[in-house]
């Protein structure tokens, strides 16, 4: 018991040794203490999207093929809560919004005997805004009252270039080279109650080149070892990588990767005084946000026969010089906090097909753990997007030319980030889908209506509950029951 100094000393508002003490007791001395759990309430949401994109391809009489594509897309989210509930008032609202477009031009040439040349060029820009306004009153005692307004606003903008070859060496033997450019743009704004305003642009370019093989040993044996090398913030990076395919019969494949990955584009947080997360995306510089490196480790087998196909995958990653922004009340200042991460587990697929119809069902077992020393002290807690269980399903039904489908998707729900004790709340979702398909001659078009949450389940994401001042917790309901209409035409 003397290990433990949170009587002393601890670190609001997740209070991490208080935590793990009552951790500790729970499993080495008199067993689960009752904890005192508020009710846990949902309030509505408002969601609205719409999207557009394109795609003009062809091919010349050199079998030489391109494309170009493009994207674009408006997402709108806003929620709001006001509630007097015994001498207490709460008034929570929050906006996002966000738009994006994008687009990109490539062209593949196929030379004689010399393997085929892809080059490539994209565009994209996201922006984003996050107004949150938060007042709580407690009649009863004044000095608890806060009133906290949160403005920010991000954006990130790629530029990108790229050519990639591949040469046959021999007949079970390729070798795949390639090298690139990209240039990025970054702007974050962010405005409290709490913090002077402060606003960033960041600029940063990066080139690449990467050498991979792709070696047959025999019929049921791939080996593809592989080095990529990026040049980034006045610094190389080194990322090894290797990948074996292994066939024992027809019906049986393995699959062995190991690799190191640098990430130069991050979505980080911004956490507040009470422990609620924003999330906004950084030019990885080595100045204010370092690059974080990861190592991933992946095992898999896969049994495929005639129309059944079943797969188990294991994977293992592990993370370091993460970053997490802080507000600090007391401080009045942005913080910046270092961490690492580990992610861990198994996925599991199942496909079966009937005639035109499809099913599948996947199944995810999986745990995701962080440490911020300064946040959460040297224990490793649970990320906010850490969610133990997930099962997704799926059916396809071809009855030409009407298509049917049904998604459905139940996860067992993310922690709390204040509060570990609090009540976990599962997703639960179902979609729907109904399209039809025409052909004539050159023209192919599609339509159809697909409904998202048909069963309207408040369901609740990583990223969309509030934790109040006096650590009550609520939740805003993610995407409610949405039509929507979607048209496709090809030519």
């Amino acid at each position: 018991l003397q290990t433990f100094v949170w009587q002393c000393y601890d670190l609001a508002p997740r209070f991490p040794e208080l935590n793990r003490f009552l951790g500790f007791w729970t499993c080495a001395l008199d067993g689960p203490l009752p904890f005192d759990r508020k009710k846990v309430e949902t309030f509505p949401s408002d969601y609205s999207f719409a999207d557009v994109n394109g795609k003009i391809s062809g091919h010349n009489a050199k079998g030489d093929r391109y494309y170009f594509s493009f994207i674009s897309s408006d997402d709108l989210s806003s929620s709001e809560y006001d509630k007097d509930d015994a001498g207490k008032d709460y008034f929570k609202s929050n906006r996002i919004h966000k738009l994006q477009k994008g687009g990109s031009f490539s062209y593949g040439k196929k030379w004689k005997n010399a393997g085929i040349t892809r080059l490539t060029l994209a565009g994209s820009d996201l922006g984003s805004s996050y107004e949150d306004v938060l007042v709580y009153n407690d009649k009863l005692d004044t000095s608890g009252s806060v009133k906290q307004i949160l403005l920010t606003e991000n954006s990130i903008a790629e530029l990108s270039g790229k050519a990639d070859h591949r040469l046959p060496l021999l007949a079970r033997h390729n070798l795949h080279l390639g090298v690139g450019f990209t240039t990025n743009a970054s702007t974050f704004r962010v405005d409290s109650t709490h913090v002077v305003q402060k606003k960033s642009l960041v600029e940063a370019y990066r080139f690449h080149t990467y050498v991979r093989d792709d070696i047959s040993i025999s019929p049921g044996i791939n080996f593809q070892p592989g080095l990529r090398l990026d040049w980034a913030a006045n610094q190389a990076y080194i990322q090894p990588r290797v990948r074996a395919l292994i066939k024992p019969s027809p019906q049986w494949s393995i699959n062995l990767a190991w690799g190191k990955y640098h990430q130069f584009i991050t979505e980080n947080t911004l956490v507040d005084g009470f422990g609620n997360y924003i999330y906004h995306w950084n030019i990885c510089d080595n100045v204010y946000v370092a690059v974080p490196q990861s190592y991933h480790h992946v095992a898999g087998i896969t049994f495929s026969r005639q129309k059944l196909i079943l797969s188990a995958e294991a994977f293992y990653k592990t993370s370091d010089q993460l970053t997490r922004f802080s507000i600090e009340d007391e401080k009045e200042i942005l913080t910046i906090h270092k961490g690492e991460s580990s992610n861990y587990g198994i996925d599991w697929y199942l496909r079966q097909t009937f005639g035109p119809h499809e099913v599948w069902v996947a199944y995810t077992l999986s745990r995701a753990m962080d440490r911020f020393r300064a946040l959460n002290g040297d224990d490793f807690q649970r990320a906010p997007h850490d969610q133990r269980h997930e099962v997704k399903g799926a059916a396809l039904f071809n009855f030409s030319p009407y298509y049917f489908s049904v998604n459905y998707v139940f996860g067992s729900g993310f922690p709390n980030t204040i509060e570990p004790a609090a009540k976990i709340i599962p997703y639960s979702r179902l979609d729907i889908a109904f399209s039809y398909k025409i052909r004539a001659k050159k023209l192919h078009l599609e339509t159809g209506l697909s409904v998202l949450n048909v069963m309207n389940t408040e369901n609740v994401r990583y990223n969309n509950f509030y934790n109040l001042p006096d650590r009550k917790t609520i939740y805003a309901s993610a995407i409610p029951l949405t039509p929507a209409l979607f048209l496709k035409l090809a030519f």
